[in-house]
């Protein structure tokens, strides 16, 4: 099992537990700095972390103030794995459904101010993720998918970062 740090926020330098469920493959600190300065702020939001993993992008959200974090993982090796970050932080701003992604957005009813998606790289329709995931976002909200350049996946109307071979791609609701 391998760890990685909160690179900010109230629990800055805390390592939490990544390793070990199969598939886990945590964003990596360079894009999760990215993502954070992209975004600015993520005080009082309400987040969603798609293909959560070991939950490293919620619990960065949860350092910085994020109101609550609802993860999303069908992988049970990497429930147990969010489950026991969760012990870092309030427990009454985290909620954990173990579930698979597109069930879990077909028939949930709850809306996001931040949606992290963060699939297994080449292995989910994007565009029917993305369409799903922004039935799920505020007014104003954004949606971060995270997905291997090598896809050569262009989402429609998104902003397009690339750090090695990641790139994200940012949506963002206007009102």
């Amino acid at each position: 099992m391998t760890n990685t740090a909160i690179l900010s926020g109230s629990l800055k330098g805390i390592r939490l537990k990544v390793g070990g469920a199969d598939g886990v493959r945590p964003t990596q600190a360079k894009v999760r700095k990215s993502i954070f300065d992209i975004l600015q702020t993520v005080e009082g939001k309400k987040i969603l972390d798609l293909y959560a993993g070991s939950g490293s992008l919620g619990f960065e959200a949860l350092s910085c103030g994020a109101a609550t974090v609802t993860f999303v993982e069908k992988s049970s090796e990497a429930i147990r794995m969010i489950e026991k970050n969760s012990l870092l932080f309030d427990s009454k701003n985290i909620f954990i459904a173990s579930s698979d992604v597109f069930r879990y957005l077909r028939h949930s009813k709850l809306e996001f101010d931040i949606i992290f998606a963060d699939p297994p790289y080449e292995s989910v329709n994007l565009d029917i993720l993305v369409r799903l995931a922004r039935r799920h976002l505020r007014e104003e909200g954004i949606l971060i998918v995270e997905s291997a350049r090598r896809e050569g996946w262009q989402g429609q109307g998104a902003d397009i970062r690339h750090y090695g071979d990641t790139q994200i791609s940012l949506f963002r609701e206007v009102p």
